[in-house]
């Protein structure tokens, strides 16, 4: 019986298996979902971040891929719909955005594809937009003022228009080394700017308005990653595609409202800035405010500065010990458009 057995597996089961085996390799599939297909382009990876009322889907490139589509839908129950189409480029990894959406939960899928192949869906990415509020944008610079007229003792390095930054360039919109405030936020801030000195030290501001072409330009730059030239001063423990999703970069500024200051503080003394444990503009945990590791003289150097400006109306930022927003502010609802320069503006607080 056993060798009916062997003899059956020999002669019949083994030459049918191995005609099988050179069937398939010499007539594949021609399914667009064949595995074949499916090697050939790989499954791409995805993040998604939210920028008011935009996604940003940010892919992985993926190899032999020529393209990738971008499909989403609003609800978990609903079926996935194509929303867009980008084409390969060379970069490492590309970014697409679809806008004018409205608040809720939007989930995005990407495929790759080369000619008529397609490769799987990459993992499902949940963005969550919170507002749906419209931006107000205006070119009036009539309430704002040169912040060295409104607070004479401040001392400027406006960071933006120098190439010392994270980007390594001058930004768009600065003009002239100048800072702009706007007229309320001016006036607080010359009380700080007294009593500080008082205790023998001036305001050193590194930026305050900010135009919204700025903004942009930083948007831009976030966006190209291959441009890591300032990455070992202001980032050096971040990957650059990750500033945009963490909220380091986003599509608007408090700054661009005009009642936002940078600054730090000078010691009159030692003719030096005082000493706060990190540099302005560095992205990550040692620029936040309550920072524990460091001195504790750079500790309470920062809180002073914060109890300071708090104390004449403006309030902190949790990630940056340098920035602050004049509690009152006039234009909560506004971001302004005009460029830094001397033309755009009265040089006088009334």
């Amino acid at each position: 019986m056993l060798k009916s057995v062997n003899r059956f597996l020999r002669v019949i089961c083994i030459p049918v298996i191995a005609l099988l085996i050179v069937f398939v390799l010499l007539f594949p599939r021609n399914d667009a979902n064949a595995a074949d297909d499916v090697i050939t382009v790989g499954r791409p990876k995805i993040s998604v971040s939210v920028s008011g009322d935009s996604v940003i889907v940010t892919i992985k490139k993926t190899s032999n891929a020529e393209g990738y589509l971008i499909y989403s839908k609003a609800e978990e129950d609903l079926e996935y719909e194509f929303v867009g189409k980008l084409e390969k480029d060379g970069t490492v990894k590309r970014r697409y955005t679809f806008n004018g959406l409205s608040k809720g939960n939007y989930y995005v899928k990407v495929k790759a594809y080369s000619g008529t192949a397609a490769s799987r869906y990459s993992k499902a990415k949940k963005a969550v937009i919170t507002s749906d509020a419209e931006y107000k944008y205006s070119d009036d610079s009539s309430d704002f003022v040169l912040l060295t007229e409104a607070v004479p003792d401040a001392i400027l390095e406006i960071r933006y228009y120098s190439t010392y930054n994270f980007i390594g360039d001058r930004i768009d919109g600065y003009e002239e080394p100048l800072a702009f405030i706007t007229k309320d936020a001016g006036l607080a801030l010359k009380k700080v700017s007294d009593e500080l000195k008082g205790m023998g030290y001036r305001l050193k501001i590194f930026d305050a308005y900010r135009p919204q072409k700025a903004v942009t330009h930083f948007m831009n730059w976030a966006l190209d990653f291959e441009d890591v030239r300032m990455k070992e001063y202001f980032y050096p423990d971040l990957e650059k595609d990750v500033l945009f999703p963490l909220g380091y970069i986003d599509a608007h500024s408090g700054h661009s409202r005009g009642s936002t200051v940078d600054l730090t503080l000078f010691d009159m003394k030692t003719e030096k800035e005082v000493d706060m444990g990190g540099t302005f503009d560095h992205f990550g945990e040692l620029s936040h405010p309550d920072y524990k590791d460091i001195t504790e003289e750079q500790y309470n150097n920062r809180m002073l500065l914060r109890e300071v400006m708090i104390k004449h109306g403006f309030k902190p930022l949790a990630e940056e010990w340098w920035h602050f927003t004049l509690a009152d502010e006039p234009y909560p609802d506004t971001y302004f458009t005009f460029p830094v320069n001397s033309d755009c503006l009265a040089l006088s607080v009334e």
